[in-house]
């Protein structure tokens, strides 16, 4: 009866539960071989597949300078070889599904779900050794298994954040200093980013009068 349990489970897969939801800005070299690094048309939707060695991937691109965009959509598809320096081997790693939504030639936009801010944290570690830069986009829970869970449903905008900013406040929700109790103090956070607390404090306190006021705008919009 064990192996069979044993089998059973094997074959259904491990399962976890993903509680976050995460959009990121990567930035990849110039002469990074990412084929969205080198489509002059605009990009209007990526699906890929990340094997061991190889990566596959098909394009839907519109021409920006066609008059009629719907008439001018291909879709290439390209396989092209895995390198160090590639960002999607980094979200496997940590049980991710990364999906590119958009490109711009040096810039994509990458998303996935992860199961809890500490996986977060080391994810952006890790890209962040491989790839030119990363920022945080937005950030989303989404453990929401009930009613009264729903109201604690938190997005995160950073749009409007500058860089330091984005880096700050992910940096700080992801150490769990925003829970209560807080997990990690600002002078620890400092020294995690290698700033002053002064320096930190300020970041934060930008970033949080931003998010607050983007927060307080949809709000009234919504009514």
């Amino acid at each position: 009866m064990a192996n069979d349990v044993a089998g059973a489970t094997r074959a259904q897969g491990d399962r976890s539960t993903q509680r976050l939801f995460v959009e990121l800005d990567v930035e990849l070299a110039d002469t990074h071989p990412c084929p969205l690094c080198r489509f002059e048309e605009s990009i209007v939707d990526v699906r890929h597949q990340v094997g061991q060695k190889r990566c596959h991937l098909d394009a839907k691109m519109t021409d920006s300078y066609c008059s009629c965009p719907h008439e001018c959509t291909t879709v290439e598809h390209i396989e092209t070889q895995i390198q160090p320096d590639c960002a999607c081997p980094v979200f496997v790693k940590y049980g991710c599904v990364p999906q590119v939504t958009e490109s711009d030639g040096s810039t994509v936009l990458m998303k996935t779900y992860l199961t809890d801010r500490e996986r977060l944290s080391d994810l952006i570690g890790d890209l962040r050794a491989a790839v030119e830069s990363v920022s945080v986009r937005r950030l989303k829970r989404v453990d929401t298994q009930d009613e009264r869970d729903r109201q604690k449903f938190v997005t995160l905008d950073l749009y409007e954040l500058t860089q330091k900013q984005r880096q700050a406040i992910t940096a700080a929700v992801a150490a769990g200093y925003y829970e209560t109790p807080r997990e990690v103090s600002l002078g620890e956070l400092a020294d995690r980013l290698d700033i002053s607390k002064s320096a930190l404090s300020q970041r934060l306190k930008a970033a949080e009068s931003k998010l607050v006021t983007g927060a307080f705008s949809r709000a009234s919009a919504g009514q």
